[in-house]
């Protein structure tokens, strides 16, 4: 069970889900976004925009500050754009980079180091996607989700375990704006918010011996872990 939880991307959908069953359960919790979340008025917001470097680096020394016993770091801020890579313009792939790939990396290097700082083993979780193993229609959403793959494969921090949870579509997300999402629906229907919410927070239970992934892409969650050992 997580001491407390600091969540990147939590004013709405998936993250503030999972905020909500954070706090009802009583569980130390924190959130960060551009704007707060009209239905958690209870739980410590932190104003971050993660594509600005510095505002994330604030955000991870607040939330230290605020939560003495962090042991765990939830990376769930994505944009998902849809259409051919052609067809999208220079800002919207700059976003992209930004959101689902710089500021993922600015996360792994804050909490390495936070960790390092507490001398204790701490989790991030990254919020992946299914849609990593491809997905006409949304391109750039799914190559940077692939991504993530490659990173939780290489990376191994003495004081920080990555594992990656690979969601199906959810309900409201690119189900509804493309019409080639179905084979990334396992089971023939979307998540549900608190079907996402819970894979989520099935990862905080995978051993911390080395790296894992887990999907969470039909009813059973997790579907499947890999582990990888940390070196």
């Amino acid at each position: 069970m997580a001491e407390a939880v600091f969540v990147i991307g939590g004013s709405r959908g998936i993250g503030r889900e999972l905020v909500q069953r954070l706090a009802r359960r009583e569980c130390p919790v924190v959130y960060a976004s551009r704007q707060p979340a009209k239905a958690l008025p209870d739980v410590p917001w932190l104003p971050c925009d993660v594509r600005q470097p510095d505002q994330l680096a604030t955000a991870f020394t607040v939330a230290e500050a605020l939560l003495p016993a962090l042991d765990v770091v939830v990376f769930n801020a994505a944009v998902a754009p849809t259409g051919l890579l052609v067809g999208l313009s220079e800002a919207t792939i700059d976003e992209v980079l930004d959101v689902n790939m710089r500021a993922v990396l600015a996360s792994v290097r804050a909490a390495e180091i936070l960790f390092a700082r507490l001398q204790r083993v701490g989790r991030l979780v990254l919020v992946g996607s299914v849609a990593a193993t491809g997905m006409d229609g949304a391109v750039l959403y799914a190559a940077s989700k692939a991504a993530l793959r490659g990173l939780l494969n290489a990376q191994a921090g003495h004081w920080l375990r990555l594992s990656l949870v690979e969601l199906g579509l959810v309900t409201g997300g690119l189900a509804e704006q493309t019409a080639l999402a179905e084979p990334f629906m396992p089971g023939g229907r979307c998540l549900s918010l608190v079907e996402a919410a819970q894979a989520i927070e099935a990862a905080f239970e995978l051993p911390l011996e080395g790296c894992s992934r887990a999907s969470g892409g039909m009813l059973e969650l997790p579907l499947w872990s890999a582990m990888r050992k940390g070196s």
